[in-house]
């Protein structure tokens, strides 16, 4: 998969493609918006198209975000043990599920993993924690808090966001209003 950007008009677009079997896909739009998309059949050559589309988006003035202008997204719900229970699991399962077509198909991202376990709050707590990197996390966060409490119970959860490079994550959501503080 190729994810180009460009900045135009102060709002940041994409364009992306991806193939899968002999049929790619080009999806374009605004960030934050699903856009469009069309198929082309019968790729024979999947390096060779690929390839083509990066060139043909450079010169469109398009270009790969580097690693360090993007935002590490991160999702927590608490679990009342280490490990978690078959509920956290599910929730994992099915949140991530969510969270890489949704991002995907908004041009935003994608999920980066997950964790379980201890947080480094000083009072004993657990936490099922999923990441996703994201070109543009006030986006990111809009859409998964307005997405997200359809398909899953988000009554406890937190989202908070960081650079990726920089060491801390600032809570930027929290489904009790009252929690202001963060602990991965």
């Amino acid at each position: 998969m190729i994810k180009l950007y460009k900045t135009k008009n102060s709002r940041l677009h994409y364009s992306e493609c991806w193939i899968d079997g002999k049929i790619a896909t080009i999806h374009t739009g605004i960030v934050g918006n699903k856009g469009e998309s069309e198929e082309i059949r019968d790729v024979k050559d999947e390096n060779g198209f690929l390839a083509n589309f990066q060139k043909v988006w450079m010169k469109k003035g398009y270009a790969l975000i580097p690693e360090e202008q993007q935002s590490l997204l991160v999702l927590q719900w608490p679990m009342k043990t280490l490990t978690g229970s078959t509920y956290n699991h599910s929730i994992r399962n099915h949140a991530e599920a969510l969270l890489n077509e949704h991002l995907g198909w908004l041009g935003l991202g994608h999920v980066d993993g997950f964790d379980m376990g201890r947080t480094s709050n000083p009072k004993e707590e657990f936490a099922l924690n999923i990441f996703c990197k994201v070109v543009d996390d006030k986006i990111a966060v809009e859409s998964i808090v307005k997405m997200l409490p359809l398909q899953l119970d988000c009554s406890r959860l937190k989202i908070a966001t960081r650079r990726i490079g920089d060491e801390n994550f600032t809570l930027q959501y929290s489904a009790k209003e009252k929690e202001k503080t963060f602990y991965l």
